[in-house]
């Protein structure tokens, strides 16, 4: 056996022993930072290099331009500077007007007529009728007149002793017809049921509804009647006069207080009625009773006369000017200056249609349609692609116009 050495070593614990600790770190410098600008990097490009395009400078000299060829040039420009005519009315049209007038419908009079057109009448149930005649005549009527009625496609022709002066559509489908004579007829699908000629002694000029059955009735006799209205015949139930002695003081030029003065017009809705002599008196009138007030006057005369409500009173007098009247009565005013009218007058609302006649040299020559905004106080409206005679308006609020071909046109306005 060998004996070994054997060596201790000693290892101190380090059990419930605290041991001390020591703080290290390590410091370094503050970094900086500076924004430095640079160019930017330009792309890889490939180009190819091609010859620059030659321009080639034309000439005329030596081109030959055949005759024929500058002939056709220059019929283009004339015929461009004729349309440029239309374009330019069409703007001045665009300007000047506001309104403006789609024809519809046309119907055409089949007999060849000669007598001038007194004016044209538009009922129920789009019924049209025109009335031939002459619409003045200085003393007695001593022509014969008729009365043609559209309806449905056909015409219906009603001839009569005299000329035609008014015409009103009955609820019933009647056509009450009053003559430069006095006479009263009623018609029913061109038969004459009924015709008198005791209610007036001189020229019918006004026929009015004052409800669906009662009609009121005027003339130059300054007769006030009020007639029921039955299957054949009118019924007079009430009847009055209009003196001298009913003028405004200021127009009384007689000492015959009960000589009788003429009425041309009347006018008015509901229990709000007017009338116009043809002096230029104005009254009120009380339907049911026929009792008038004296109200005003214009001293140049009336022929024609409406009530436009809020603007007064719409009249045409013996120079057919048309003229705007107060609602008193006491004061007149020509309403468009240089226009003159033989047409009658009609209403939409404000605005106010008629034919102008200024140019024309007898009753046979028409005119344009022209139309008259009361609130704007200017025209407004101008329909002359025909020479029109006479206007009125439906019960669809459409214009019917008749030319002086005698064919009618139906328009209706433009949105």
């Amino acid at each position: 056996m060998y004996e070994s050495t054997v060596k201790s070593t000693f290892i101190p614990s380090s059990w419930n022993k605290s041991s001390k600790k020591v703080d290290s770190g390590m410091e370094t410098m503050p970094m900086l930072s500076r924004e430095i600008g640079c160019e930017p990097m330009e792309p890889i490009h490939v180009a190819t290099q091609t010859e620059a395009p030659s321009e080639e400078k034309l000439s005329a000299r030596g081109v030959l331009i055949s005759r024929e060829t500058v002939d056709l040039i220059l019929e283009a420009i004339k015929e461009a500077g004729k349309t440029n005519k239309y374009f330019e009315r069409l703007e001045e049209f665009k300007k000047k007007e506001k309104l403006q007038l789609i024809l519809i419908k046309k119907l055409n009079l089949e007999s060849t007529e000669k007598l001038p057109v007194v004016f044209l009448k538009c009922g129920r149930n789009n019924r049209i009728a025109l009335l031939f005649g002459h619409p003045q005549h200085e003393s007695w009527c001593f022509h014969t007149g008729h009365v043609v009625i559209f309806h449905k496609g056909k015409s219906t022709s009603i001839h009569l002793g005299s000329c035609p002066s008014q015409l009103a559509f009955a609820p019933q489908q009647q056509v009450i017809i009053g003559t430069a004579t006095g006479e009263l007829l009623v018609t029913f699908d061109g038969d004459v049921l009924w015709q008198s000629d005791s209610v007036h002694s001189q020229a019918v000029t006004c026929l009015k509804w004052v409800s669906p059955n009662l009609l009121f009735t005027s003339g130059l006799d300054g007769r006030l009647v009020l007639s029921s209205l039955k299957a054949t015949s009118l019924e007079a139930i009430k009847s009055g006069s209009i003196s001298v002695s009913d003028l405004p003081k200021s127009m009384r030029r007689s000492n015959a207080n009960s000589r009788k003065t003429g009425i041309v017009a009347a006018t008015g809705s509901k229990r709000d009625y007017f009338l116009a002599g043809e002096t230029g008196a104005i009254w009120t009138l009380d339907t049911e009773t026929l009792n008038v007030q004296p109200m005003g006057s214009d001293p140049q005369g009336i022929e024609q006369f409406i009530n436009a409500d809020d603007f007064g009173f719409i009249s045409v007098s013996p120079e057919k000017q048309i003229k705007k009247i107060a609602k008193d009565g006491l004061n007149s005013e020509i309403l468009i200056p240089n226009v003159k009218t033989n047409s009658n007058l009609c209403l939409r609302g404000n605005l106010l249609l008629f034919v102008d006649s200024s140019s024309s040299k007898s009753v046979l020559d028409g005119g344009p349609i022209l139309g008259f905004d009361l609130e704007e106080n200017e025209l407004v409206l101008r329909e002359d692609s025909q020479s029109y005679l006479s206007v009125d308006l439906n019960e669809n609020s459409e214009v019917v116009a008749v030319d002086s071909k005698h064919v009618i046109h139906i328009f209706q306005f433009a949105d």
